[in-house]
Formats: C-alpha cells, sequence, structure tokens
C-alpha cells in the first residue's frame, strides 16, 4: 500500500523539462509568470502523452471509499490526467434496475429523482445490489468494466473479494478523509485498508489534486500495476 504522505515523487522527463526550463529562462530572461506558463505547457503535453499510453494499457481501477470522502472527486481527476471513464456502482445499478424497483415505493418521477434521493436509502440500495450479484458476486462490477475504466463505489467485502479472485481490476484505490464520519456497516462493510492498493486522503481539493496528479504520472511512468 502507497501512502501520499511518505511518497518522494519524481516526473518522467521532469529533470529535462526544467533543464530546458532553466536554459530559455537564462537567455530570455523570463518573468515569473512567463516561467508559470511554461510549466504549465510542459505539464499540459505530459499529461496529453499520458493519456494517450494510459488509454494503450487499458487499466481497469476500482474507487473506494465511505460515504462522502471524496470517490467521485478522485474519479473525476483521474479522468481528467489520463481520460480514463468511470462509473459510479449506485449509477450503473439505478440504470439496470433500482429505479424499476424503487419508483412505485417512493413516488419518484424520473431516473435522476431516484438517483439523488439514493443517500437516504443507503442501506436498501446496498442490500439490492448484493441481490442484484447473488449468483455472480462481480456481475456489477463486470458489466460497468464492459463499458468503461473505474468503477466507483463498491460497497460490499464479499463482492469486493470475488471481483480480486476473478482478477477484473488492476488496482484498487482508497480514499479516505479523516475529518469525515465513517459509513455504518449495513451500507459499507469493505475494511478499505487491508483491502486497498493505495489509499488517496482527501480533504483539500488542491492537495488531493496534486495527489492524483502525481498517482497517474506514477501510473503510466512508474508502472506501479504490474500488467503481465
Amino acid at each position: 500500500m502507497i501512502f501520499w504522505d511518505i511518497i518522494v515523487f519524481q516526473l518522467k522527463q521532469k529533470n529535462k523539462d526544467m533543464d530546458e526550463l532553466n536554459n530559455m529562462n537564462h537567455r530570455a530572461n523570463y518573468s515569473i509568470d512567463a516561467e508559470a506558463e511554461l510549466i504549465k505547457v510542459l505539464e499540459d503535453e505530459l499529461i496529453k502523452q499520458s493519456k494517450i499510453e494510459i488509454m494503450k494499457r487499458n487499466y481497469k481501477l476500482l474507487i473506494i471509499g465511505h460515504m462522502r470522502h471524496g470517490k467521485d472527486t478522485v474519479a473525476e481527476l483521474i479522468e481528467e490526467f489520463t481520460g480514463m471513464s468511470f462509473k459510479s456502482s449506485s449509477e450503473m445499478a439505478a440504470e439496470i434496475f433500482i429505479y424499476d424497483e424503487l419508483k412505485d415505493k417512493y413516488g419518484y418521477s424520473s431516473f435522476m429523482e431516484c438517483f439523488e434521493d439514493r443517500v437516504n436509502h443507503r442501506a436498501e440500495w446496498h442490500n439490492l445490489i448484493c441481490d442484484y450479484n447473488i449468483l455472480d458476486k462481480a456481475r456489477l462490477g463486470k458489466e460497468i468494466l464492459k463499458y468503461n475504466d473505474m468503477y466507483v463505489g463498491m460497497r460490499s467485502q464479499i463482492e469486493i473479494d470475488k471481483c480480486v479472485e476473478d482478477g477484473i481490476f488492476d488496482m484498487i484505490i482508497g480514499v479516505f478523509d479523516p475529518d469525515k464520519p465513517l459509513e455504518p456497516k449495513d451500507s459499507f462493510d469493505i475494511n478499505l485498508f487491508a483491502t486497498s492498493d493505495i489509499i488517496i486522503p482527501t480533504g483539500d481539493l488542491k492537495l488531493v489534486r496534486e495527489k492524483v496528479r502525481k498517482f497517474c504520472s506514477l501510473l503510466l511512468n512508474k508502472n506501479i500495476i504490474n500488467t503481465q
């Protein structure tokens, strides 16, 4: 497991790019604003190259964490930096069966109304997904990965163990905000720290963005996923 607070990270080509930047500054006496703009251009180019390379590798990631700890934020940032697509378990389950199951019970007039109300029925959604996966605990995960690169929000330890057994994910990313409450076990029973390959601490959005950027660069440049 990797904790970002103790990682010493270096971008591939960082030294080369910074040498180029220093040489240009020496020749043209760049201002601070011009230097910052050049760094942004270099980083944007690295991100563009990373997206192409990561998409070639066809990585499949699982992002897990307690309610409101920042799973979707991390997924959105990974999507921004790599181009990888994602789908939450709740959204996929609602599309496949939960909206039809609950619309009459709660009087929902639209899919979005049902989806947004899930926070008030998390245990019930958890149980419905467990029922959907009764014959194959990895069923929903496999459905999501048919069309997406990342699954966001698995809630069951039994299901995650089956997905690991079937080898459908290359890496499991845990998201944890120490300032947020933990979810009750009737809606999330995964041992986050024991199950995750990497823990990304969340809270401050600026710091989270930097940690995710470093993770994405490691994903490409350090080859932290064993694809053999």
